[in-house]
């Protein structure tokens, strides 16, 4: 079991408001592409291919954390953007792993959700995760 500590834990409450998205409390989100973020040239690649360009504010305020093995709990309303901003980091570090036999375990409440969660993961997944 993986404890952090509490400084290692992010947390990110998208606004109910449209008015407000962009935004998490008083900081504004300054990510406006994918390739602001310090990703491989194969997930980009990936990315790039499925059309996804500009961030959700969701992802642009979870992303960034998890790239750094921070934990994070987002909360936001359906299709805001949580599963990509949930897969990219696990991508990423999939592909960065020293062994071959890298995995993620994601649990889900639904059979429907997970296969909309697979789906998504096979759209951004490299040649080295199709193996």
């Amino acid at each position: 079991m993986y404890l952090c500590a509490p400084h290692d834990r992010f947390r990110l409450q998208a606004a109910a408001d449209p008015a407000a998205r962009g935004t998490t409390g008083h900081k504004t989100i300054l990510i406006t592409k994918f390739s602001e973020f310090s990703l491989s040239a194969a997930l980009m690649a990936r990315l790039n291919a499925n059309k996804f360009e500009i961030p959700t504010p969701v992802q642009a305020g979870c992303i960034p954390p998890a790239l750094e093995g921070r934990d994070v709990l987002a909360t936001a309303q359906t299709g805001t953007g949580k599963t990509l901003g949930f897969l990219i980091p696990i991508v990423e570090q999939m592909q960065k792993a020293e062994t071959r036999g890298a995995q993620a375990l994601i649990l889900l409440p639904t059979r429907e959700l997970a296969m909309q969660v697979e789906k998504a993961f096979r759209a951004i997944r490299t040649a080295a995760e199709r193996d």
